[in-house]
């Protein structure tokens, strides 16, 4: 999977996991937070961090948390 795609996943993965809080579905939040941190592991692997730091200026709010999380994690 090219760096883009496993960006655009992450990003629309976090854009659900947003909803579903904002839904209080805690069991769908868990499981989209799960399968989130998995394409996460796969952007740390490929080195694709440096592609996280755009989403800092994404229009999804839940987007640009996320992003500052897992770079501040760094």
């Amino acid at each position: 999977m090219k760096n883009n795609e496993l960006i655009e996943e992450y990003v629309g993965l976090i854009i659900e996991q947003g909803k579903a809080f904002e839904d209080a579905n805690d069991k769908l939040n868990n499981k989209i937070a799960t399968k989130a941190e998995k394409v996460f592991k796969k952007i740390r692997k490929n080195d694709y961090i440096h592609k996280m730091i755009g989403l800092l200026n994404h229009d999804n709010d839940y987007v640009k948390f996320a992003a500052a999380n897992a770079l501040y994690d760094l």
